[in-house]
């Protein structure tokens, strides 16, 4: 069983409600950037994620438009420590081209 921080289960939770996605990855990256000049100083644990997201709400919308998105929905996380996010957004039909 994976154990997971508030900040994690809250983006995914988030991500999960909001975009109605087919597929979703999210991967806790904070431990990789503990120490790093960024982070002196900050409380917070989880800070770091990759998120690859599947979701037809993203038809029609260029790579800015989606990723905007996404930093809206989770504008919470990031004021509770969330410090940077790797995105990759796509559609389904994006996803079956491959």
């Amino acid at each position: 069983m994976m154990v997971t921080g508030p900040i994690y289960s809250s983006i995914w939770n988030v991500i999960d409600k909001q975009l109605q996605p087919t597929h979703i990855e999210l991967v806790d990256d904070s431990a990789k950037h503990a120490g790093h000049e960024a982070m002196k100083g900050s409380t917070a644990k989880e800070t770091h994620f990759r998120l690859k997201v599947v979701s037809s709400k993203f038809e029609g919308l260029s790579l800015v438009k989606r990723h905007q998105m996404v930093y809206a929905l989770l504008n919470e996380q990031f004021q509770q420590g969330l410090h940077a996010l790797n995105i990759v957004a796509k559609t389904p039909q994006e996803v079956e081209k491959r």
